[in-house]
């Protein structure tokens, strides 16, 4: 990861295994974790671990101005870097062991391979300008980071099995505490999730989260205009949550296995200068087909769905006496075609 302050200056932020990566006197941490990560699971052959850095440089590129490392004693992933106007520095991915958190963050489950490749948890990391001071990590986020000039940080993040036993914490990460469990990744038929975070740049604490289903899609990017956050990443199957009318190939479901035409790409927004919804306004946060509880892309007449969220219906369940009730509990369902 890459960005210039006003002043010109370069910031760097990456992984590394080296143990002699460059760190300048005073920095946060002068010196980079020692410690092994098993290749397999008969660990044979263990290796350094991965540990994340981020190093300050001028204009020219001829002066080191500070060179830290920022993790603990397990895999640490960098996957972002944002500087804001003051020349504060935030930092984004995924975490193992003893990473330097500012809040208790939820337990890592044991990994089949000790020490990584990625233990799960995700990591928002704000270090001040002069690179002395950790001044809040906070488990959100992971894939990407923007900042503003309104003192807010927005932060990407994934949750699935493509992280070594992340879909065990899923639903210990704060951001995704209000999405029903039915609609986060169980390695069986829902794979890989997205969310997108807004946090206050001060203090660390979590501001709003777009929780984004689907199957098996994940965050490659994020780019911030105004209080939009726009995010694209891959997707290999239809049930990304489109909006009406969204640019998308006619054969996309035409397989005769109803998945498509192959692997993809998508493009979404979020803009969090909307207001809040009133407490109790229904908020869907997933549908999913009934029969195998995997996430509802292009439906069919007479298919039985299941729709998760908040204020959907009565706090007490309401039975339907016969099959033809369309309203129940004061609740009914309209679905349109595209």
């Amino acid at each position: 990861a890459i960005a210039l302050d006003s002043s010109g200056n370069i910031y760097v932020a990456g992984t590394t295994i080296l143990l002699d990566y460059p760190t300048t006197p005073g920095a946060y941490q002068t010196a980079l974790p020692a410690f092994y990560i098993c290749g397999d699971f008969t660990c044979e052959t263990p290796t350094q671990g991965l540990n994340q850095y981020v190093t300050k440089v001028d204009p020219t590129g001829s002066k080191l101005i500070y060179s830290t490392a920022v993790s603990g004693t397990g895999t640490t992933l960098n996957a972002g870097l944002a500087v804001d106007a003051a020349g504060n520095v935030y930092l984004t991915g995924y975490a193992g062991a003893s990473y330097p958190y500012s809040v208790s963050p939820p337990a890592i489950p044991s990994s089949p391979t000790p020490g990584g490749p990625i233990s799960g948890l995700p990591f928002l990391s704000k270090l001040d300008p002069l690179g002395h001071t950790l001044l809040f990590s906070v488990p959100v986020g992971g894939a990407g980071v923007q900042v503003d000039s309104n003192g807010a940080v927005y932060a990407g993040g994934g949750v699935g099995s493509y992280l070594s036993s992340a879909y065990a914490v899923t639903v210990g990460i704060p951001a995704l505490a209000e999405v029903p469990m039915q609609c986060l990744p169980n390695n069986l038929t829902i794979q890989n999730s997205a969310y997108v975070s807004q946090v206050d740049a001060n203090s660390g604490k979590l501001l709003g989260t777009q929780f984004i289903g689907g199957s098996n899609l994940t965050i490659s990017a994020v780019a911030l205009s105004g209080s939009t956050l726009w995010l694209a990443g891959p997707t290999n199957l239809p049930d990304f949550p489109f909006r009406p009318n969204a640019l998308t190939p006619t054969n996309i479901d035409s397989s005769p296995l109803g998945t498509g035409v192959g692997a993809g790409a998508y493009l979404g927004a979020v803009d969090f200068s909307q207001p809040a919804p009133p407490a109790g306004t229904p908020q869907i946060a997933c549908v999913l087909d009934a029969a195998d509880m995997a996430p509802a892309g292009p439906v069919a007449r007479y298919q039985i769905l299941s729709i998760f969220g908040t204020g959907l219906g009565p706090a007490k369940g309401v039975s339907a006496t016969d099959y033809s009730t369309d309203t129940l509990g004061g609740v009914n369902i309209t679905v349109g075609t595209l």
